[in-house]
């Protein structure tokens, strides 16, 4: 079976912790061989949520490029 995408592990991370202030975590993607992520979200006044997240692999960080605006409506739709 394949892994799901980094992206996709990513934003159900996110969903999962988020607490509705500023966080910082990290994860392992799996494959294990896409390393670590870290993840870190501030909410401004205005209640506006930035997701600034870094990752360890290049093939990793390629993923989440690539599927930056999923991961964008995907946080959306869960509220942020």
């Amino acid at each position: 079976m394949r892994a799901a995408p980094a992206a996709a592990q990513v934003s159900r991370e996110i969903i999962r912790r988020f607490d509705g202030g500023a966080t910082r975590f990290e994860m392992r993607l799996d494959p294990p061989e896409l390393g670590r992520v870290e993840i870190r979200l501030e909410v401004t006044r205005d209640h506006r949520v930035t997701a600034v997240i870094s990752a360890d692999n290049p093939q990793a960080l390629t993923d989440l490029m690539r599927h930056a605006r999923e991961l964008e409506q995907s946080l959306q739709s869960a509220g942020l």
